[in-house]
């Protein structure tokens, strides 16, 4: 169906920043589909490097493990994982929100990847995670 198709697209996206294709992707990670936002969290990176982290930093509200996963994936691959991205972090590891080995990895990751600045303050969140 339409959704299906929309997803491969998203996951295909090459990595080619390119303004228009990131609007285009940014429009999808809004959608009411888990499946369209896990797949445009994915792509955002690839066509918008750093400017992808607002809205990833946005998806990392997301109600669905799924779209959380790879809204952590996208911030580690931006490398925008500054001291507000740690905290939001650290906040949802306080509500016990990384339900999934899958999200505790890639929360670690997320915070691996942090910026020097944010780094003493996502090593304490690691270690909460932990």
């Amino acid at each position: 169906d339409a959704i299906d198709l929309a997803e491969d697209v998203l996951l295909s996206v090459p990595a080619m920043l390119d303004d228009a294709t990131g609007r285009l992707v940014e429009q999808y990670a809004a959608s009411a589909f888990p499946n369209l936002c896990r797949a445009a969290a994915r792509a955002l990176p690839r066509v918008w490097a750093d400017r992808a982290a607002p809205t990833l930093l946005r998806l990392l509200d997301d109600e669905d493990d799924g779209v959380l996963t790879a809204a952590l994936i996208g911030c580690r691959e931006t490398k925008m994982v500054d001291a507000r991205t740690v905290r939001k972090i650290g906040s949802l590891a306080d509500r016990k929100r990384f339900r999934t080995p899958q999200l505790k990895q890639a929360a670690v990751a997320a915070l691996g990847a942090a910026l020097p600045s944010a780094k003493p303050d996502a090593a304490a969140v690691i270690e909460g995670i932990r």
